[in-house]
């Protein structure tokens, strides 16, 4: 496991990268990351020929900014950050995964349009694009439930 916070890099040998969800929208989770220079490089390094799976404030991560703050640039979307709740409680992509989200962000018009999965309350119910993805980087606002579905797995 690799510390972000601590500016580790993520080993040359890694088959695949997995960012977890987490809470970078505050200001004192930012601060903790915005100069960790090594984990950047090397995870930028990785996004050219392995796999990298991101949830929620992994996916923030991977993004060009939110608002102002700067982060990876692996995926060409921004997100804002409002005062309310854009997403809370469980979803359903359209590949009928289950998971939960729970977030202030929303993704600028410009990234919406870049987007290709439907996160809904539902199966088969309407909902608002929260997937984004480029090359083997597959970044989502959903935090996965893993346990039943382990089909995800194997097709990273």
């Amino acid at each position: 496991m690799v510390d972000s916070t601590q500016d580790e890099s993520i080993p040359k040998d890694c088959d695949m990268v997995y960012i977890c969800g987490g809470y970078v929208e505050r200001e004192e989770a930012y601060n903790r990351i915005k100069h960790a220079t090594n984990f950047k490089s090397s995870l930028i390094t990785h996004a050219q020929n392995k796999p990298i799976y991101a949830e929620c404030a992994g996916l923030l991560y991977l993004s060009r900014s939110v608002d102002d703050k700067e982060m990876s640039g692996i995926l060409e979307i921004a997100f804002t950050l409002d005062n309310r709740f854009n997403r809370l409680g469980y979803y359903y992509n359209k590949q009928e995964v289950k998971g939960h989200a729970f977030h202030y962000t929303k993704p600028t018009d410009e990234s919406i349009e870049k987007g290709f999965d439907i996160l809904s309350k539902t199966i088969e119910g309407k909902g608002v694009v929260g997937s984004w993805s480029k090359d083997r980087v597959f970044g989502t606002y959903l935090h996965t439930m893993f346990r039943s579905n382990w089909r995800l797995l194997s097709a990273l």
